[in-house]
């Protein structure tokens, strides 16, 4: 049997108490049922038919995960817009509702730099809402009303739209731009 410095038996210094028994037993049985449900449930088993109403809210959705594809027709033209686009990293659109405006045209000058030209598009006050999406890359866009000049678009009858990576650098980007009513 081992002796502690004092030359008494370490068995007589390690109090075994209940609540030493309980506080080890619980973490076992913890421990124990989580590594039975990583076992025992196969991959991908857990699916939308799973989940009760409600269970995915908007806090425990990562920023920048969704796309258009994610949202039912319609919803994000509901959010009060009277036009909206989906550009692609090219400058190209992917999906647009004019509501009670003409569809735009968008250019892409340079990178990270996007003119969206059309009647009513260009006011100078908006609103206006733009949204990037990058797979959760980070980034941020800005909106320059067609009053700004910037070099990049024409001034007075396009919209700048800029996005930007993570690092806070111009990088094309998918993208949506609404003007709000």
């Amino acid at each position: 049997m081992f002796a502690s410095p004092q030359n008494k038996p370490l068995r007589n210094r390690l109090r075994i108490t209940p609540s030493f028994v309980l506080s080890t037993l619980a973490l076992v049985v913890v421990t124990s049922g989580v590594g039975y449900a990583a076992g025992s449930l196969p991959r991908h088993s857990v699916g939308t038919q799973h989940l009760k109403a409600n269970a995915v809210t908007s806090a425990k959705v990562k920023n920048g995960s969704l796309t258009a594809n994610d949202f039912a027709p319609g919803v994000l033209a509901d959010a009060g817009a009277v036009g909206w686009v989906l550009v692609d990293p090219n400058g190209l659109i992917g999906t647009t509702h004019g509501g009670t405006l003409a569809t735009p045209t968008v250019t892409h000058p340079v990178t990270g730099v996007y003119c969206v030209i059309g009647d009513g598009w260009a006011r100078p006050v908006g609103p206006y809402a733009v949204t990037i999406f990058n797979a959760g890359q980070g980034g941020h866009a800005t909106v320059n009303p067609g009053f700004w000049a910037n070099g990049a678009c024409p001034q007075g009858n396009a919209v700048t739209v800029s996005t930007f990576n993570a690092a806070g650098a111009l990088a094309d980007s998918y993208f949506s731009f609404a003007k709000l009513g």
